[in-house]
């Protein structure tokens, strides 16, 4: 009988800092703790059986709370005195979490010219006030246990067992509860440049529209206490059978079960297409519109999603020793994987609203107010409303007198089969020879197929982009078989008139005079804002923009085959090595993860309604791989003797360890540019090349990109050999003739990622030396020293992969790349193909660091 146990315990702590006055601006510092606690009990009931049963707890805890700050007591003060507003005075609202100050983006503005603050950009990006994910307490809580019982008997050895895992994110959040601003150049542009040719870079500045406290968006939610959480169980028998001397065989199944991440008290809203809102009942669509929200406790005690209860891997393993030398070796085996991961949902439980801009150069608030959302129209926690319409909302930026309700989105959808595994079946067929005593090689064929893996790029419907086949029955779509909003004609992407038209504000004349009905917003739904676009008023869900598809449908698909070589040094004389060789092949259509949010080398998605297309290389795709380990521990000198002299000799020498890894791999690979074309902003699947716009959580969003160029048969996609010594400087490093832009809004015909575009391989090559002390037994001290990139080989970040083009080109006249024009020193600034090595920039240079570990 045996008890074991277990205890790590890690703190994390740094104050932090923003450069802005601790009493304005305080930051939150970091104070993390993770506690890992690990009880085992064994026992051996009978000579042959075995019993082993074993629990732990994880606890993580990641506060982020910021100091008091004075910000709303300040703001409420020159809210008084008429700064920001109307002469006399305003008053000024606080937020919920009144305690911090609101978050403040956009200052620093985006494109040419750039000015303001220079404090980065994007969601995690330094700013003044709380940004990103600050202002809650996060904590991960996972109690697991495991059992098995093994059985010896004659030739078998028999086991079985299972485990469990219980994962809860319980978390109290004042997330968007403090208030966030965005700012844009859009509020002070000069309101004669709207629309007009020619026009690349506006008048507007968005730190003045800062300075005039004039907001182009802000979001706000209530304070929230959510608990996610999921339940993983799983259980296998097995059998290694020596059927003789030289065949052995393993058989096995296992079995395993997850529930997807839901709240507990049923909180979390997702996005529902099928249901139906009476509130956006119009002539047009007079018993509402599809596309409602449904709360795992408005949802009829049915969960959001299915979990899958018929997950079972069969694997089978047979070595067989052909000679005393030669081993032949195969196996195959289907495994399952998690389910898709938190992906920072428990961050954002809570239904938060985002006021945006009633039309072209109107601020969505004025600062000096404060919060737009008081009294009866405060958010609340929980909230099971017709969210994102609540029924007090009465006006664009609800403080302003204008009738209408702009369109948004609810912060997820939860594609129903989405709880179903990831599977993988994987299999392998080798050989395993000794050359000599101590030097064994294995060669082996490796393969796996992967499928089931949650792909939100394959979410569509999420998406709610216009597709060609929508603007082609545009006559036949409106009540009773009728026009869409009366229309008389269908559109197309490829017709310039029509394609210009899709982006004009529904209360442009030309619109209107295609779509008569739409001289009444109201015909796309009740307050509909007459400055949206005809593309949003012809999306299926026009009261929506992209829904974020984090929990998308199980349809990520992956390919993998390999031959691995292996030659293995076993320890002997003090040296052990190993060599290992991979040439290898990476595919997958949408998923390299078991998420598809915030995570590197997402699949590139050309055309998101051509699911044949989207099989590519993956990002992550390495066809050669060469690793070369060592280690040699000098011995004691025999010669040496043992008298005083040849003791203190050996205790110079002895001891001492020289290691190294050396790793040589193909380039990483290049993307083939993106297409400037407008085309998935017009179709609101994403962002867009500047100026092209486009709303929020499209395919670019999420690991896609814009469509991309053409291929041009024969040319290569470099301009340079990438591992040659070239000036980045002076040189651009992709060939743009490689590529040709669309002539009209179509998707491209080239590939994600080309085998033979990559750039320079990047060797990581380490060494160490150290010397272990050995004060009696089982107590050692180990001083090392190791040492990176220890050839000093100068390693280029990637090449800035745009559009290829420097021309204006259809549907936009800025071009995707910047001209390759001199900056300071006369060095390179952009460009397709621009390498940036400014001030060093991830550079990786020699360097080394001095380690002691104490062992007892």
């Amino acid at each position: 009988m045996k008890l074991s146990g277990y205890i790590s315990v890690t703190e994390t702590n740094s104050p932090n800092t923003n450069g802005f006055s601790p009493l304005l601006a305080p930051v939150a510092p970091d104070a993390d703790r993770s506690y890992t606690y690990r009880l085992n009990f064994d026992d051996t009931l009978t000579p042959t059986m075995l019993f082993h049963f074993g629990a732990g707890l994880l606890y993580f805890n990641h506060p982020v709370y910021t100091p008091p700050s004075t910000f709303d007591a300040e703001a409420a003060t020159a809210a008084a005195q008429g700064y920001g507003g109307a002469p006399g005075g305003k008053s000024f609202a606080p937020f919920q979490a009144n305690t911090y100050m609101p978050s403040f983006a956009g200052l620093n503005g985006t494109g040419f010219p750039n000015g303001g603050l220079a404090l980065g950009t994007g969601f995690f990006a330094p700013a003044p006030g709380p940004s990103g994910f600050d202002e809650s307490d996060l904590k991960d809580i996972k109690p697991t246990a495991n059992t098995s019982m093994t059985w010896v008997h004659g030739n078998h050895t028999f086991k079985a067992g299972a485990d469990m895992v219980l994962e809860g994110f319980p978390q109290q959040s004042s997330i968007r509860a403090f208030g966030e601003y965005t700012f844009s150049g859009q509020q002070t542009e000069n309101p004669a440049e709207y629309n007009v040719p020619g026009i690349v870079f506006g008048s507007g500045f968005s730190y003045a529209s800062f300075l005039l406290g004039q907001t182009n968006a802000v979001e706000d939610s209530a304070i929230n206490d959510s608990r996610l959480g999921n339940h993983t169980w799983g259980a296998f028998i097995q059998d290694s059978w020596k059927v003789s001397r030289r065949l052995t065989l393993e058989l096995g199944l296992r079995w395993d079960y997850a529930t997807l991440l839901e709240e507990q008290y049923g909180r979390m809203s997702d996005a529902d297409f099928q249901g139906v809102n009476p509130a956006l009942a119009s002539a047009e669509y007079p018993g509402g519109r599809a596309g409602s929200i449904v709360y795992g406790a408005t949802n009829g005690g049915k969960p959001l999603s299915d979990s899958y209860p018929f997950s079972l891997g069969p694997h089978i393993g047979v070595a067989y020793q052909i000679t005393p030398k030669t081993v032949f070796r195969a196996g195959g085996s289907i495994a399952y994987s998690s389910s898709p991961d938190n992906a920072f949902l428990s961050y954002s439980v809570a239904n938060f609203y985002t006021i945006g801009s009633p039309g072209s150069f109107l601020p969505a608030t004025q600062m000096s107010s404060g919060n737009p959302l008081t009294g009866s129209l405060a958010p609340t926690f929980p909230e099971y409303n017709q969210y994102p319409f609540p029924s007090t909302a009465t006006g664009c930026g609800l403080k302003s007198n204008l009738p209408c309700v702009p369109p948004t989105e609810p912060f997820i959808t939860i594609e129903k089969s989405s709880g179903r595994l990831p599977r993988i079946f994987q299999w392998s067929i080798g050989f395993q020879q000794e050359i000599m005593r101590n030097l064994v090689v294995d060669a082996n064929y490796v393969g796996n197929r992967g499928a089931w893996f949650t792909a939100p790029l394959m979410d569509t419907q999420a998406f709610n982009g216009l597709t060609q086949n929508m603007l082609s029955h545009l006559t036949t779509e409106g009540p009773g078989g009728g026009g869409l909003y009366g229309a008389s004609s269908n559109m197309a992407f490829t017709n310039s008139a029509d394609f210009a038209l899709l982006s004009q504000e529904i209360s442009n004349p030309a619109v209107i005079n295609r779509f008569p009905a739409l001289a009444n917003p109201s015909n796309v739904y009740p307050g509909f804002p007459s400055t949206e676009t005809l593309a949003q008023a012809l999306r299926a869900y026009p009261q929506w923009f992209g829904v974020p598809p984090f929990l998308g449908p199980p349809q990520g698909d992956t390919w993998y085959d390999s031959l691995q070589i292996k030659m293995t040094k076993r320890y002997s004389h003090g040296l052990t090595a190993q060599v290992a060789y991979t040439w290898s092949k990476s595919l997958t259509n949408a998923a390299n993860s078991n998420t598809s949010y915030l995570t590197p080398d997402d699949p590139i998605i050309n055309d998101p309604y051509n699911v044949p297309t989207q099989k590519q290389l993956s990002g992550f795709d390495q066809p050669q791989v060469l690793v070369i380990s060592f280690s040699y521990t000098t011995p004691k000198v025999q010669s040496f003797g043992e008298s005083g002299a040849g003791k203190a000799a050996n205790w110079l020498v002895r001891d001492w360890t020289i290691g190294g890894v050396l790793k040589y791999a193909s380039g990483a690979l290049i993307a083939t540019p993106s297409s400037n074309n407008c085309l998935f902003a017009v179709m609101g699947l994403g962002n867009g090349v500047p100026p092209c716009g486009g709303s929020n959580n499209g395919v670019s969003v999420f690991g896609g990109t814009d469509p991309l160029e053409n291929y041009v048969s024969g040319k290569p996609c470099l301009s340079i050999n990438p591992n040659s010594h070239f000036d980045p400087t002076t040189t651009l490093a992709l060939n743009p003739a490689a590529w040709s832009n669309q002539s009209t809004a179509t998707f491209g015909d080239a590939a994600p990622y080309y085998s033979d575009c990559r750039w320079q391989r990047q060797p990581a090559e380490s060494l160490s030396l150290g010397r272990s002390f050995h004060i009696k037994e089982k107590v050692q001290l180990l001083i090392q020293a190791q040492f990176f990139n220890v050839f000093n080989r100068v390693q280029y970040p990637m090449p800035t992969v745009e559009t290829s083009t420097t021309a204006a080109t259809f549907g936009n006249p800025f071009p995707g790349s910047q001209s390759p024009a001199p900056g300071v020193n006369a060095a390179l600034n952009g460009g397709y193909g621009f390498v940036n090595t400014l001030a060093g920039n991830l550079a990786n240079p020699r360097s080394g660091q001095l380690v002691a570990r104490f062992t007892f």
